[in-house]
This record gives C-alpha cells, sequence and structure tokens, in this order.
C-alpha cells in the first residue's frame, strides 16, 4: 500500500520535526503506520480501558485544537484515554507529513514492503504479458484496498473520504510496480477504485431492499406495485429516497436509547422502504441473471464467469454462461424472482461418476459371492480387497483379488467369451449395462449418429440457415444499424459454417445404411471404449506398433474428404514400410506426444460413420495394451465422455463453436465493440476448456511442465503432512450452511439409527465422497489441472496413501458424508415445504439456487423418500430409478423395522399406529421371491409384482387403505374373486397346482372353443390334455370357463327352485336321470344338478356356482377315472367319443370296460370341487380381497419418478456438498490459476505472437509454470465465493453459530499442529487469530496476512500488525529473508525447490549437517503430522553430530 498526498485532515498547527532529511525507512515506517496503527491503537485502548467510564469527566471540555475530531474524541471515556487518543491523531498526522514530504518514487517503493502488494494473484483475471499482468496486479492490490480503506475509516479520525480513494489508487500503482509495469494511468485508477468503493456500499443496500422485499407479504407486495401508491414517489429519485429512510431510521435513535417513530412516520417508512424493495425487483427483472446483491464487490476475484455475469451485455449470452459454468455457489437475481435454470453442464456431471460407483458397488458384492465373503467397506475403502490383495502378494493366495476378478469379466467381454458361472453372467451384465446406457446417450444427443438422429441434424441446420437469412436481411434493411459491415460478414461466415456442416451431414446419412441404429465402434460386437495404458505402450512400444502395422496392412482404406468436399473411401499404400511409419505416427499419438487426440475415447463424432475410431483395430488385438479393469476404463469415460454429452444435451446438441458464434453476433446485434466481443468470447472458450474438455492443450511432457509438475509434487508430498488436521474446520461449515436443528437431528440420527447411516451411500451416487475410492482428495488443496481419473501406478498409489495418512482422505470423505445426510434431509423437508405452502423465501431461494424449481420441489416431495420417527428425512434414491412416487396419505410414513407381530408371533412389515404408518419395505423387498402375494385367504396372480419394488409399494398402498378406514359398502363385491381376476392372473393362481398351461375367460375365445368342441352348450371345459400309457398326465390343458352363462344358470337354476318344496325338487330333478346331457355339462346334467340341490348350503350364490364350475374343470387335471392295472390298448380314435365308444383320453385310448363309471368320475370330481370351494370359503376374506383390488388399482395407476427428478435431486446434492466441504470449481477460479494467460493482440504483436486458433483477439500463453504461485490456492479461491459470498447474500442459515464451530475446531486443529513447547509460549492474541486464519471463513485474506507478515518481516520491514501478533513461523534475516520473500510469492512448489536447493548448497559448502537436516526435511512424508515432532527432533541431531 502506498498513501497519498491529500492532507485535508493535518492540523495547520502541527508540524512534526522536518530538520533532517526523510530516510527511505521513515518513509516506510510511515506508509505502514498509516496503514495500520489506525486498528492497533483501536484494539489497545479497548484493552486499557475496556467498557469503564469515569462519569466525571467530561470530554467536551479536553478537545480544544483538535475540534475537527471532536466526533471521535467525544467518545473517550477519561483524561487519560483522551490523551492517548490525541496523541494518536498526532501520530497519524506526523506520518502524513513525512509521506508528504516523500518523493513519489520514495513513496512508491516504501509501498513494496506492504506484503499486500507482495501477493499477485489474478485479481485482474487473465494477466498477461509484463505491462498488461501489471495493470491486473495493481487492480487487485487496489481491491484489497479499498476494503482495508473502508474497515480502517471507522477507526481513524485523520482519515478523509478523498484520502480513501487515493491511497486505493496509489497502492495500486505500487501493486503495479512489483508486478514490472512503472506506466499506469492514474485517474483511470482512481475512478476505478472510488467506483469499487461506491459498489460495495449499493451493494449493502440491495441487500437490505430484498430483506425489505421478503418481508413483504403477497398483498403488500401487491398493493406496493399498484400505480396509485406507486404514483406517490414518480419524482422521488432513488437516491432521495434512501436518505429519507435513512434519516427515519436515525431519528428511532436518541441519546438515551431507541425513541419510537410516530404513526405517520412508522408508516412513511413502511411506504418508502417497499417502494424501495420493488424499485429493486424491477431492477433484477431487467437484469435476472446477474449475481444478486451482496455477491458482488471489492471482495471477490475476477472469473470468467463473474465477468460475463457482471457485464451489460444481452441476458441470453448470460443464460448460456450459467447454463454451461454455474455451480450454485452464489444466489442470481432470477433465484430471487422464484425462478431456475436447472443444474448447469458441469453440475450434472458430478452426478454422472454415481453411476461408475453404482456398478463398483455391484461388482464388489458379486466378487464377494466369488470368493465366499462378504466384503467389509469404510469410507469407501475396501477393507476385504485389501486384505485379498495382500494374501496374494504375500501369503497364499488362494483367492482372486477383486482386480483379476474385474478383468477376468473383461477379458471375457472383449474375447466373446461365454461366462462360465452365474456370478460371472450377473457381472458380464453389470458392464453391459452401463455401456448400453452410454452407447444410447450418445445416440440421443448425436456424439454417436444414426439414421434417424442425422436426418433430425440436418433439419436443425436448415432451420438455423434460415434463422440467419432473416437475421441478415433486418440487418442489412437498417441503415442505421452499428458495426454493420463486420456483423454482416460474421453472418455470411456462419452461413457458410453452416451450409458446410450440412454437407457433412448429408455425406455421413447417405454412408449409412436404412435402418441401422447400432451403435457399436468399427470391428466390434458391442459398444465399448479403449483406454491404453501408457505404460505398457511404453515398455513394449515395438509390439504394438508391429501389430497396428499389420493391421494397416490388412486394412488399407480411411475416410477422407476429396477435391469437392465429399467424404470418400480411400485406399493408402499398405507396404511394409508405409504402414510402419503409419504405425509409428498412432502410437506416438496414443502416447500423447503429439498434440491430436488418439481414439481413447469413441463417441465424438470425428468420422464419416460418427461410429469409427481413429484406429479401427479390435480390441481383442491391442487386449494387453489397454486398460483392462473396466472400473478404470468407466472412470475414465465419464470423466471425458460427460462433459460432452451434458453440454450436447443442454444445448439441443449444438457444438460449441456454433455457440460461441451465436454469443458473438447477438453481443455484435447488441452494438458491443470489438473488444468486449473479444473479452467475453476468452472467457467463454476458457470455461468451456475447464467444464467440458481440458484446460491443458500442450504436451504435458514439455520441459516447463514436467518441471512445474515434480515441483507441484514435492511440495505436496511434503507441506500436506498436516492437512487432514486443517480440515476439521470444515464441521462448521456444515453448521453454516444448514439450521441448526437439522443439524442436530442429523448427528443424533446418525449416531442412533442405522438406517440413516446406510443413506451415506447417496453421496456417492451424487458423485461426491468418493476420495478414498478415486485418490483425488488432494485438488482440494490444490490446483491440479492434470488430474488423472485413471492414475493407477503406483506412485499414485502412493500419493492416495499419503493423504489417507495425513488425514485429509478420510476426514474430508467423512464430511461430504454427513453433508450428504444432513442436506438429503434438507432438501427433501424444504421441498415438502414448497409443496405445503409454508416454505421461508430464504429456504425457496436456496432450492432455485440449486437448480429446484417448485414443479420440480413438487415432484421431489413425492418421490419414494423415507423419514424416521423423529422426522428425519432420507433420500433413498436407489428407489426413484424406475420407482412409484409416494402414496397419498395424511399419516406419517415411518420407515424401518416395525417391532410389529401377529398372535402368532408373525412379523408385521407394515401397521397403522396411531397416525403414523410403520413400514419395513427391505422386509418385503427380501420376501419378493418367495411371492407371499400367491399365498392366503386372497391370493393374487404370481405375475401380479414384477420388481420388488413393485410389491413392496402396493403393501404400502394397502395399508394406507386400512388407515383410511376402508368402507366395504364402496367394494364392488357382488361376485367372488373370479370375477376381478384376469386370465393370466387365474392361470398364475391355479396354473402349476392344476397342471394347466392356459385357464380363459373371455367370452369370444371361450364360446369358439365351445363351438369346435362336441359340447356347445356346456360352461366349463377342459382340453387337450395328454397321458402316458399308464394314465398320468404329461402335458398341461386348457380350461374354458364362460363366466357369463355359468352366473345366469344359476340365476335361472334358482329361480326355478326356490319356490318349489322338497318334493318338488325331486320330481324336477327325475325329469333329468336319463337325459343324454354333455359330460361335464353343469346343471344340466343329473349327476352335476343333483349334486348341487344336496350342497345349495355352500353353492348359495352364482358366485359360489362359478367358482364351483372352475374348480370342477381344474380337478380334472388332477384326477383321473381309475382303471385297471392291466395292459392298455391303444388304437386311434375315430370319430366323436361316445358311452358306447372307447373313452378318449388325448392320443391315448382306453375300452370303457376297463375304466370306472362316468357318473361316478363325475362325481368325484364334484366332490373335491366342493372341498376346494368350502375351504376359499372359510378362508376368504371379503375386506382383504376388496382393499386389495383397491390397493392394486392405486399401485398401477401411481405415477413413476422420472429421470429429470432424480438428476435434480443428485446435482443439488452434489453441488451442495461441493460448496460446504470445497474445492475450487470452475466458477471460482481466475483464468492464471490454470498456467494460461491471454495477451492482447495489441501487445501480443510487439512480440512476434500469434492470434489464437479459437480466442479472437488475443494469443495463448501456456506454462505448468505460470500456475505455480497458486498450487494451494484450491480452497482459499472457493470460500471466497462460498463463504463470504453466502454470508453476504443472507444465504447462509446458521452464521454465528457455524463461524463459532468452526473458530473451535481451528483452534484444536492450531492445538494439534503446534508442538507444546511453542503452544505454551502461544499468547492469547496468536491463538485467536491462528484459530480464525485455521478456520477457513476469511481463507483468502486471511492467509494473504500472514503471508504479507511473513514477507515483510523477510524483507527487513515492520510487523504489520504493530506486534499485537506474531507469524506463523519464525523470519530468517538477511540474504534468506530476502530469498524467502521472493520464493515465497512464487508459491509452494518454488519454495520446495528453493529448499532442496539450499539443503544441497550447504552440503556442497562442507555443511553436511545443516544440509542433511534441510534436505531430510524437505522429503517426502517428513512432515507427517503424528511424526513432525520426532522428525525435527532426529535432523537436529543430525545437524549437530
Amino acid at each position: 500500500m502506498i498513501t497519498s498526498l491529500p492532507l485535508s485532515g493535518v492540523r495547520e498547527d502541527y508540524t512534526p520535526e522536518m530538520n533532517q532529511a526523510i530516510s527511505f525507512l521513515d518513509t516506510v515506517g510511515a506508509t505502514n503506520s498509516v496503514a495500520y496503527s489506525p486498528f492497533i491503537d483501536a484494539y489497545r485502548n479497548h484493552q486499557k480501558y475496556g467498557y469503564e467510564i469515569d462519569s466525571s469527566y467530561n470530554p467536551l471540555e479536553d478537545v480544544k485544537g483538535y475540534e475537527q475530531y471532536f466526533s471521535n474524541l467525544v467518545f473517550a471515556q477519561n483524561a487519560e484515554h483522551m490523551a492517548d487518543m490525541k496523541a494518536n491523531i498526532d501520530k497519524g498526522i506526523g506520518s502524513r507529513k513525512v509521506l508528504a514530504n516523500s518523493g513519489f518514487w520514495a513513496q512508491a517503493g516504501a509501498g513494496l514492503f506492504d506484503p499486500i502488494n507482495l501477493i499477485p494473484l489474478p485479481f485482474g483475471g487473465a494477466g498477461v504479458g509484463v505491462v498488461r499482468s501489471a495493470l491486473r496486479t495493481g487492480a487487485g492490490v487496489g481491491a484489497l484496498q479499498a476494503g482495508l480503506e473502508i474497515s480502517k475509516s471507522a477507526f481513524d479520525p485523520v482519515q478523509t473520504i478523498e484520502e480513501g480513494v487515493s491511497n486505493t489508487a496509489m497502492a495500486a500503482v505500487s501493486g503495479g510496480l512489483f508486478g514490472g509495469a512503472f506506466s499506469l494511468p492514474m485517474n483511470r485508477r482512481m475512478k476505478a477504485e472510488a467506483a469499487h468503493m461506491k459498489s460495495h456500499i449499493e451493494a449493502t443496500e440491495r441487500q437490505q431492499d430484498f430483506e425489505n422485499l421478503g418481508a413483504l407479504s403477497d398483498e403488500e407486495l401487491a398493493a406496493a406495485r399498484s400505480k396509485p401508491i406507486r404514483n406517490q414517489f414518480e419524482g422521488d429519485s432513488t437516491k432521495y429516497l434512501s436518505a429519507e429512510v435513512k434519516t427515519l431510521r436515525d431519528s428511532a435513535i436518541g441519546s438515551q436509547g431507541p425513541v419510537p417513530l410516530s404513526v405517520d412516520n412508522q408508516a412513511r417508512l413502511k411506504a418508502v422502504t417497499s417502494e424501495l424493495a420493488v424499485r429493486n425487483l424491477d431492477t433484477v427483472r431487467k437484469d435476472p441473471y446477474a449475481i444478486a446483491a451482496g455477491g458482488t464487490g471489492p471482495i471477490y476475484l475476477s472469473t470468467p464467469i463473474r465477468r460475463v455475469l457482471s457485464a451489460a451485455i444481452p441476458d441470453s449470452v448470460k443464460e448460456r454462461m450459467s447454463r454451461m459454468a454455474s455451480d450454485s455457489g452464489l444466489l442470481q437475481n432470477l433465484h430471487v424472482m422464484g425462478k431456475t435454470l436447472g443444474a448447469s453442464v458441469y453440475q450434472r456431471m458430478v452426478p454422472l461418476k454415481g453411476e461408475w460407483v453404482k456398478a463398483d458397488f455391484k461388482l464388489t458384492e458379486l466378487w464377494g459371492l466369488s470368493i465366499g465373503t462378504e466384503p467389509k467397506t469404510v469410507l469407501g475403502m475396501n477393507f476385504t480387497e485389501k486384505a485379498v490383495s495382500f494374501d496374494s502378494k504375500f501369503g497364499s493366495g488362494k483367492q482372486q483379488t477383486y482386480n483379476d476378478f474385474l478383468i477376468e469379466i473383461n477379458r471375457q467381454r472383449v474375447f466373446k467369451e461365454e461366462p462360465r458361472t452365474e456370478v460371472e453372467v450377473a457381472a458380464r451384465k453389470v458392464l453391459d449395462d452401463f455401456y448400453d446406457v452410454w452407447g444410447q446417450r450418445l445416440q440421443d444427443t448425436g456424439l454417436i449418429g444414426n439414421k434417424n438422429k442425422l436426418v433430425a441434424d440436418i433439419v436443425k441446420v436448415d432451420g438455423r440457415i434460415a434463422d440467419l437469412e432473416a437475421r441478415l436481411a433486418k440487418i442489412e434493411s437498417n441503415p442505421k444499424f452499428k458495426y454493420k459491415k463486420r456483423t454482416v460478414e460474421s453472418i455470411r461466415s456462419q452461413m457458410t459454417r453452416a451450409t458446410k456442416r450440412k454437407e457433412t451431414l448429408q455425406d455421413s446419412l447417405d454412408a449409412i445404411a436404412d435402418g441401422d441404429t447400432d451403435v457399436k465402434p468399427a470391428n466390434e460386437d458391442f459398444f465399448s471404449p479403449r483406454y491404453f495404458d501408457h505404460a505398457t505402450v511404453k515398455a513394449r512400444r515395438e509390439e504394438l506398433e508391429a501389430i497396428i502395422s499389420k493391421w494397416y496392412m490388412d486394412n488399407p482404406f480411411i475416410y477422407v474428404r476429396d477435391k469437392s468436399g465429399k467424404i470418400v473411401k480411400q485406399r493408402l499404400d499398405s507396404n511394409k514400410t508405409a504402414t510402419d511409419a503409419r504405425a509409428k505416427a498412432t502410437v506416438s499419438k496414443i502416447l500423447n506426444e503429439t498434440t491430436e487426440d488418439a481414439d481413447e475415447f469413441f463417441g465424438s463424432g470425428k468420422s464419416m460413420h460418427l461410429k469409427h475410431r481413429g484406429l479401427d483395430i479390435p480390441n481383442k488385438l491391442v487386449w494387453e495394451f489397454m486398460v483392462q479393469n473396466p472400473i478404470d476404463t468407466m472412470k475414465s469415460y465419464v470423466h471425458k465422455t460427460g462433459g460432452r454429452y451434458e453440454f450436447a444435451k443442454m444445448f439441443d446438441g449444438q457444438d460449441f463453436d456454433e455457440m460461441l458464434e451465436d454469443v458473438r453476433l447477438e453481443m455484435m446485434e447488441a452494438g458491443h465493440s470489438q473488444r468486449d466481443i473479444n473479452k467475453v468470447g476468452r472467457d467463454f472458450v476458457h470455461m468451456y476448456d475447464r467444464v467440458v474438455t481440458s484446460v491443458m492443450k500442450t504436451d504435458p511432457d514439455r520441459w516447463d511442465n514436467k518441471t512445474a509438475f515434480v515441483m507441484k509434487e514435492a511440495a505436496q508430498l511434503n507441506y500436506l503432512g498436516s492437512a487432514g488436521l486443517s480440515a476439521i474446520p470444515d464441521f462448521g461449515r456444515i453448521i453454516m450452511e444448514h439450521e441448526i436443528g437439522d443439524v442436530l437431528k442429523g448427528l443424533m440420527e446418525v449416531l442412533s439409527n442405522e438406517r440413516v447411516r446406510l443413506t451415506s451411500e447417496e453421496a456417492n451416487f451424487a458423485g461426491e465422497a468418493l476420495e478414498m475410492n478415486q485418490g483425488n482428495v488432494q485438488i482440494r488443496m490444490i490446483d491440479d489441472i492434470s488430474n488423472n481419473p485413471r492414475a493407477t501406478t503406483k506412485y499414485d498409489m502412493m500419493k492416495n496413501a499419503f493423504y489417507i495418512a495425513n488425514g485429509l482422505s478420510p476426514i474430508t470423505q467423512f464430511a461430504k458424508t454427513l453433508d450428504s445426510i444432513i442436506r438429503g434431509h434438507v432438501i427433501i423437508k424444504d421441498s415438502i415445504a414448497w409443496k405445503n405452502g409454508t416454505i421461508s423465501k430464504q429456504n425457496k431461494e436456496y432450492l432455485l439456487r440449486y437448480g429446484i424449481s417448485e414443479e420440480m420441489a413438487l415432484n421431489i416431495a413425492a418421490a419414494p423418500h423415507q423419514v424416521t420417527a423423529k422426522g428425519f428425512y432420507m433420500p433413498n434414491t436407489k428407489d426413484w430409478e424406475g420407482g412409484y412416487t409416494m402414496p397419498e396419505t395424511s399419516r406419517k410414513i415411518v420407515y424401518g423395522e416395525t417391532k410389529s407381530y401377529t398372535k402368532d408371533s408373525e412379523y408385521l412389515p407394515v401397521v397403522v399406529r396411531k397416525n403414523q404408518i410403520l413400514f419395513d419395505p427391505d422386509f418385503i423387498k427380501d420376501s419378493f421371491d418367495s411371492k407371499p402375494w400367491t399365498k392366503g385367504s386372497t391370493p393374487m396372480a404370481e405375475d401380479a409384482f414384477v420388481t420388488p419394488q413393485d410389491y413392496a409399494n402396493f403393501m404400502l398402498n394397502k395399508e394406507i387403505l386400512r388407515s383410511e378406514g376402508f368402507d366395504l359398502g364402496h367394494a364392488d363385491l357382488t361376485a367372488h374373486n373370479l370375477f376381478y381376476l384376469t386370465d393370466g392372473e387365474l392361470t398364475s393362481l391355479f396354473g402349476k397346482e392344476f397342471n394347466v398351461s392356459q385357464i380363459i375367460t373371455d367370452p369370444a375365445e371361450v364360446r369358439g372353443a365351445f363351438a369346435r368342441s362336441d359340447y356347445p352348450n356346456a360352461m366349463g371345459l377342459h382340453q387337450y390334455f395328454k397321458y402316458d400309457k399308464v394314465g398320468n398326465v404329461t402335458s398341461p390343458s386348457k380350461v374354458y370357463v364362460d363366466k357369463e352363462k355359468a352366473f345366469m344358470a344359476y340365476k335361472d337354476f334358482r329361480k326355478s327352485i326356490d319356490s318349489m318344496t322338497p318334493e318338488e325338487r325331486l320330481a324336477d330333478l327325475e325329469k333329468y336321470k336319463n337325459k343324454d346331457k354333455p359330460i361335464g355339462g353343469g346343471i344340466g346334467s343329473y349327476v352335476h344338478r343333483k349334486f348341487v340341490l344336496e350342497n345349495l348350503d355352500v353353492i348359495k350364490t352364482p358366485n359360489d356356482f362359478l367358482e364351483f364350475i372352475l374348480y370342477h374343470e381344474l380337478t380334472h387335471g388332477k384326477l383321473l377315472r381309475t382303471q385297471y392295472q392291466g395292459p392298455l390298448q391303444v388304437k386311434p380314435v375315430q370319430g366323436p367319443a361316445r358311452p358306447e365308444t372307447p373313452y378318449a383320453l388325448g392320443d391315448v385310448t382306453i375300452p370303457l370296460r376297463e375304466i370306472e363309471s362316468l357318473d361316478n368320475y363325475e362325481l368325484r370330481i364334484d366332490q373335491n370341487a366342493l372341498a376346494f370351494l368350502k375351504d376359499r370359503q372359510l378362508k376368504f376374506d371379503k375386506a382383504d380381497y376388496a382393499i386389495n383390488k383397491l390397493a392394486y388399482e392405486r399401485h398401477s395407476e401411481q405415477p413413476k419418478v422420472n429421470e429429470e427428478t432424480l438428476t435434480a435431486f443428485r446435482t443439488a446434492l452434489s453441488s451442495g456438498i461441493l460448496n460446504t466441504i470445497m474445492m475450487g470449481t470452475p466458477a471460482d477460479k481466475p483464468i492464471l490459476v490454470d498456467g494460461v494467460a491471454y495477451v492482447p493482440m495489441n501487445v501480443a504483436r510487439m512480440f512476434g505472437m500469434k492470434e489464437d486458433a479459437r480466442v479472437r483477439g488475443y494469443s495463448r500463453i501456456e506454462s505448468g509454470l505460470l500456475g505455480l504461485p497458486f498450487q494451494f490456492y484450491s480452497y482459499a479461491l472457493a470460500a471466497t465465493n462460498k463463504v463470504a459470498g453466502s454470508f453476504m447474500q443472507g444465504q447462509m442459515k446458521n452464521r454465528w453459530g457455524g463461524l463459532a464451530t468452526a473458530m473451535g475446531a481451528g483452534y484444536l486443529s492450531v492445538m494439534i499442529k503446534t508442538p507444546d513447547f511453542a503452544g505454551d509460549k502461544m499468547e492469547m492474541e496468536d491463538r485467536f487469530a491462528r484459530a480464525f486464519d485455521q478456520s477457513g471463513v476469511m481463507a483468502l485474506y486471511s492467509d494473504l496476512f500472514y503471508t504479507a507478515m511473513s514477507t515483510s518481516l523477510a524483507l527487513g520491514g515492520p510487523n504489520i500488525s504493530g506486534g499485537m501478533l506474531n507469524p506463523k513461523f519464525p523470519p530468517r534475516e538477511g540474504t534468506m529473508g530476502m530469498v524467502d520473500a521472493a520464493t515465497g510469492v512464487g508459491g509452494a512448489g518454488v519454495s520446495i525447490t528453493t529448499d532442496y536447493a539450499e539443503g544441497v548448497g550447504q552440503f556442497l559448502n562442507g555443511e553436511y549437517g545443516e544440509g542433511s537436516k534441510q534436505v531430510i526435511r524437505s522429503l517426502p512424508f517428513a512432515r507427517m503430522w503424528f511424526w513432525k515432532n520426532q522428525m525435527n527432533e532426529a535432523t537436529n541431531a543430525i545437524s549437530r553430530f
């Protein structure tokens, strides 16, 4: 910081001693005194005087000579306090006099000793080149200084507004000097920093307006927006009304305390604040995608997404950026308006990781079955797998490791071998299902084409061409259009590209056969990606080259464009020399030795058929060179393909280049300059690379990238030995994010409820809490743009072990898991509150911020979540996948063990208890295979339920009906259950027991069968029995029953006999005795009529008779006519079977004389059917049957959860977790963090640099070295938005409780990491400040403060805290202090390299002990928290030796 020259606050009569020349050190001291003394003095005075006031002391009598500072001095508590305050004023004036007499360059140089200037964070965004970098750095320092000046104004009576603005501008100068530039437009800087301060104040006012708006009811808001009310304020400016509000509020504060406002003033205050709130809402509606109040200002870093959303550019441009890269970290205006865009591409990518996680879970379970052990997993670590792997390497190795199991399953699939066991069949299906889903996705979005998709794409391109033509015509007809020439040229250029794209699509369409919907790559039998194992390829490079060369020799064709632009098949030279050269080039691509992408990704759509790889060799030929573990392949595939898929889905198949052209065109049409268009284009390109592809475009093995990689790796493996302890304050963030009641309820349930603990997998399904599994936790602390999801080398495993040992992996995973459990409850609770109309404004904005609209909230509220007895919601999203929505009920459904039993000790998995329904879906699902619904008094069809979830949903619906007091009077029970069962249900119920293949009651089919038989008037018929030679049934039959005929026949029968006496009934029966009636002819035959008459006490209704007929026909399949045991005489049947001819039994004929009489046989069938009917009537529960029927109807009609509901929930869950247990996202980071800088072409041309192919107006510089200073800033950059921003926007639900918890956890972390001897000596001020720093609440700025302090002391400057606080580490003096200051700015990689260099230098100079100590302490794992002290003692001993 540099203080500048306006001295309006200096007393004219005060003149410090100026007899001697002012030295440079005097200027340095004055600079820092002006900057920091007001804070230190205020703190010291508070410590000295506290709150005690001398009642006899009147400060008004003691201000002579200091009248202009009266407003500050009036708070003096006694005479001594007044003297100290005057002395502080004099000191401030004196320091300003020193600066007033110091030269400009002396001030600029002194400003370099303010460590704020020594931290060149990219506040200005894309810092490039020397000059531009200096300007950016200066702007960043100025932003920091602006915040400092605002804070200082409360403590420094000498400071004026003009001085604050000027100081800020001068700070920007010194920051620019340090960055390397010596020219800075001062007037512009001063205006910019003044604007920063103004924006901060305006943001605070806007936040107050939003709070006022939230306090208005719907009726009050409608009234405030009405024309008569608003007309009252028509001539009043917003500034005037704000001043009036301030005046009214100030009038309510008297000298003795609050003073009640008059009724009129209260009404006026309400009206004015309402008007201001409505005006702010109108402003918000004009800029819906901008960051809402409190989320902008000087405390935030300039990032690509911030610049786009804050710029005055078309809404459509901002909307695209939000849809592509938003992380829901900050509230936008549209959320305040009650709207949402849903999840962005970036957010939707994350839950895709959950798909390979689910596959991994299933395969792990199958592996456990294969070795006869249930795998034990804790926090994502499979301890069973570790034990088996250890035994495989060092023990008997009898059991197959998980890795070997996976590779074998994949090998069988690649080589088309049949699985050998049921486990292998199931495992193969897991792989097939995963890739089948992805194949369909890529086809749906056009990343892999088929004929239908290509036709649709051609239609889209035609529409785009038509749209461009219309826009061109409109612009050409407007003579006043701004930038007309370049806009017309841009549109015509786009039309040309669209036309070429249409030609390409048409070529591909012509090349695809009709009906081709296959998504397999060429020369493969199934869809499967391929990734080469680079280590194996490097080790056996020549062998792979030979295999590929032979393939090229045998397959010499490729697809290219001819001179006319048409894609044609071309034959290449197939001689060995040519194919060897091509093979070498291919392997070079595989190893990333060129910038061209190899064929590892399938689905990029680059070749003619859109289904060809760059290398169409079958997988089985290169199996030994492939990544063989399918889970590793899945990880990589999702990582590489997920962004492309979600981008194509989000923007309806539009590619990025086309979208970028639309952005540029829309800005041209809005009249923006080319410079502004280029800036926005730059930010779009960089964000697309971050989200969808990769920022790193150069060879990672290039010297600078490799050097940066080695330096970063050395730094993290040494400096982060206690990183896990630094993560402890994350639990404070969890409390900040959620209401305390939800947190406490969640903690209690986690501790006491196993079912709640099992929901921890929700985080995994959402793509989070995978640190232990994926081994990438370091990206929380480190900006690692080269993170490789497929990293499985020994070094990678060692690094993963490092982060497990230092505690960062397990603590992060546990914190994310805990947050996911609480957050899942909160999302469902708030969704239900929205459904019920009881949601608060803050909670509604919370859901909208995370992409959940009102409609989606209603869907989530209806999804099959679970709830404990204490009201804690559990998402249970596995049941959402194809599952049913929640049935409607007024009772609370409580999930878990019901602890309810029948009198016979039979467990009841669902039961009503008071106002609750206790529901144990797991028990019900586990019983599914035994088909319990087919048993009991009211059995249902075997195929009534397809999945366990179906049956559980039915049982829940059934119990809800019971709980509602189901009334039998509303049930249609006019018939027995036979009338309500379909033919399929009847067959399922009775077919197996009676050996019947089909029961048919459909009238048309029944009567057709009867007409074809010998018994056209029958009511029941059994056909097509087949018997063996001894009369056993060998194949099932069909049974026909005419429901309507039987029903009506019984009614007629009862009508005729009910009026008869018993004697009349016997006489009537005799009429049927000698009639030749059809066999099985029901009441029409003597045997059957007599039997029914004798059993009217059982066959009481038409329904009973209908069932009796059915059971009679079914019994024919079980009971045969009795026959003698001698040999059967088999002969063909000729003509219809009659009593005088042998009785036909299918293809076997038995003489009648050898079989029991037909009447006797039919009577025996009737008796068995009656017994069955009695048994059914005895057990049949009409109420249960009616409830079953209605519950099944409800179940069948119940809607299912759609895929978008599941996606919305999981993206909200994953984004919320990531915004709580933080790491930097694409939205958080300035461009330079990625090691990339964009140089404007007006500067780049001076150095002979070329314009970037994609980013117009800029030359692109990329180097891993550029990102070195920001290696450990991932968390800090995230915290700036997620913590400070959330706090300022009022989105933090539990600010102070979370802060207190984070401070406590921070203190615990500091004390654990600090050696006992140092901790005992630490002053209370240091303990508090260190705890605050460790809490992460102000991660970036507290870190900057301590870095600034250390840098200042290292350079011989003052302690910027005025000695109140001490640096974290004792500064070194002299040359090494200068080195420490310089390397500290360069980042951790530079620091660790310097540590090694220092140690080696000492060793070479003969200081063997010191050199050895330095090198050993710099080694990987040397600073692990659990042995750091012992390591220090050991190296000290080495040094002494």
